[in-house]
């Protein structure tokens, strides 16, 4: 078992305790709420923490309330990689930004606005989330949308169990090109 602390800044910190076979993110403040993934099933694939990314093979909850999760086949395009969650009346989406990185967006905000930040499983097992922070255009000051408690803590188990980030082709080509001629 591991255990890393994830500060998400809006709702203090997340401890995470990741296993061969189930990840559990807690709040660790006096309002506890549990997200736990778990996989029932025999481990199928050895570059995934949690040994899948079979929705099917995975049962997630938040406090014993039911989370639909889908994740692509992580192949050639970066939408292969792409995680959805859906719970109650939330829908997140992590979309692989780079090699490590995904973009945590909610397809449940009702707008163009509608990423919520950034999320990094790194090698330790921990995730940082960086929340989008508000900007101006035009002399007009846009304000992200904010996660809601329970859409952190599935960002924060999610992305620990399941991994972040993805290979896109551009990423595969460019690698190989700098092979032959190196």
């Amino acid at each position: 078992m591991r255990v890393t602390v994830t500060e998400t800044i809006h709702f203090g910190e997340i401890e995470v305790v990741t296993g061969d076979s189930a990840t559990t993110a807690t709040y660790l403040d006096d309002q506890p709420l549990r997200v736990t993934v778990r996989r029932p099933g025999p481990r199928t694939d050895t570059r995934i923490p949690i040994g899948t990314r079979d929705g099917a093979a995975l049962a997630v909850d938040i406090d014993g309330r039911p989370v639909a999760i889908s994740a692509g086949r992580a192949r050639l395009t970066s939408k292969s990689y792409e995680i959805r969650a859906t719970f109650d009346d939330s829908r997140l989406v992590f979309r692989p930004k780079d090699m490590s990185s995904s973009e945590l967006v909610s397809e449940s905000a009702g707008s163009w606005n509608n990423r919520l930040g950034d999320i990094t499983r790194l090698n330790d097992g921990s995730v940082l989330v960086v929340w989008r922070q508000p900007f101006t255009v035009a002399r007009t000051t846009i304000a992200p949308p904010l996660p809601s408690r329970e859409q952190a803590l599935v960002a924060v188990a999610i992305g620990s169990a399941i991994g972040t980030g993805g290979l896109s082709m551009t990423t595969i080509l460019a690698s190989a090109f700098n092979a032959m001629f190196d």
